[in-house]
């Protein structure tokens, strides 16, 4: 499961927020609007096994009021207006690897940092950005509320971060969800579900099931990259200003590295670095070595490896929207030759704005490949 597995996707309009927590009244009063609470008549469950961690499973809930729906993800054009939550939840443990709503049952409170999988907690709202051709869409994640207009898929997610819900399995075989959550909207969203769920096996279908994570026959020297851009992912990890995240992006010629994932012909190395949270992009990484952060199986990262001097190992798994470090040769935007990485260090030197990598790091591959070489720039690094 990735650090936030991704649940059902939805594009929307934008992420503005479109309400407001109460209005004020005369002699500086504020007064709480009455919260909604719609009725959400229909469910579904779908079970994703293991999530990598050893003590949860990681499930899937979405509640909807009474909307036809493509998937659990979009209702249908026109059968608008309404309303769904959609849930990423670490579940208990089932050593039967089952899709048994016994486990699902209980208390779920919010992560206490991005790679707090734990059973009982749910993954909190966040988004990706996604570059495409002539401009950007964004796609919400982990647990969050839309509204849909009516006749209209577009909507505006209320990325959902607090509170604490509950789900109870009734001796009539029916399944209860009830609880209070509050996002980005700053409005409390209440839920109430009582009725037979939709619930849906999907164990089978990880990707690291299929697809390895590298395809690396032997150990690959870095070329001369041509090209770099330094990217701050600022508190993507810890979402508390604690750290930062840097995503450097070396590249041949042929590369292109205006958007946040490359494109084009060539090879690309993307290592990605923590460093304080008082460092300014602009003026480049900071001098020091910089050793791989464990990383569990699912691909989340304890909060106590978040710390400068420390580098982010590749997302298992993920080959699109991929984060962390990776080694890519590409052709014509397709992956030819790629390999996640997952061991190993680089040692940045600094003279003024100029930066030499020593890179000496390994492939995920059980025996492990090295990816090695190094890189120096006379100025500052692109942004």
């Amino acid at each position: 499961m990735f650090v936030l597995p991704l649940a059902a996707m939805a594009l929307f309009a934008s992420c503005e927020k479109d309400g407001n927590p109460g209005e004020e009244i005369p002699n500086g009063g504020f007064q709480e609007l009455v919260p909604e609470k719609p009725d959400y008549i229909n469910a579904e469950f779908i079970y994703h096994g293991d999530d990598g961690m050893g003590d949860s499973d990681w499930w899937e809930l979405t509640l909807c009021t009474d909307m036809e729906m493509v998937s659990t993800s979009t209702p249908v054009a026109g059968t608008g207006p309404g309303q769904a939550i959609y849930f990423t939840l670490n579940a208990k443990k089932n050593e039967a690897a089952e899709a048994d709503l016994s486990f699902v049952a209980g208390k779920y409170g919010s992560q206490s940092n991005s790679g707090d999988f734990s059973a009982g907690t749910f993954v909190q709202g966040y988004i990706y950005s996604i570059e495409i051709p002539g401009g950007e869409i964004e796609i919400p994640d982990g647990t969050y509320f839309a509204d849909f207009a009516d006749g209209s898929t577009d909507y505006n997610p209320d990325l959902l971060r607090e509170g604490d819900f509950t789900i109870t399995v009734n001796e009539d075989g029916t399944c209860t969800v009830e609880g209070v959550l509050v996002g980005t909207e700053y409005l409390k969203r209440y839920f109430s579900y009582t009725g037979t769920p939709k619930v849906t096996d999907k164990s089978g279908e990880n990707g690291s099931d299929n697809t390895p994570n590298s395809s690396l026959t032997g150990d690959i020297t870095l070329p001369q990259f041509t090209k770099a851009r330094l990217i701050d992912r600022k508190d993507t990890y810890t979402w508390d200003q604690s750290n930062r995240a840097f995503a450097l992006y070396l590249a041949e010629e042929g590369i292109d590295l205006s958007g946040e994932w490359p494109s084009g012909t060539g090879k690309v190395m993307r290592i990605e670095f923590f460093v304080s949270w008082d460092t300014d992009v602009a003026e480049g990484i900071p001098a020091g070595t910089y050793t791989m952060a464990y990383q569990y199986p699912d691909g989340g990262i304890p909060k106590d490896e978040i710390v400068p001097f420390r580098i982010a190992p590749g997302y298992p798994d993920k080959f699109q929207y991929f984060t962390g470090t990776w080694y890519i040769d590409l052709e014509g935007g397709e992956w030819t030759e790629y390999a996640r990485i997952s061991g190993g260090s680089v040692t940045v030197g600094r003279n003024g704005d100029a930066h030499t990598l020593s890179i000496s790091l390994e492939d995920c591959s059980n025996p492990a490949y090295k990816v090695s070489g190094s890189w120096t720039t006379d100025g500052p690094i692109g942004l």
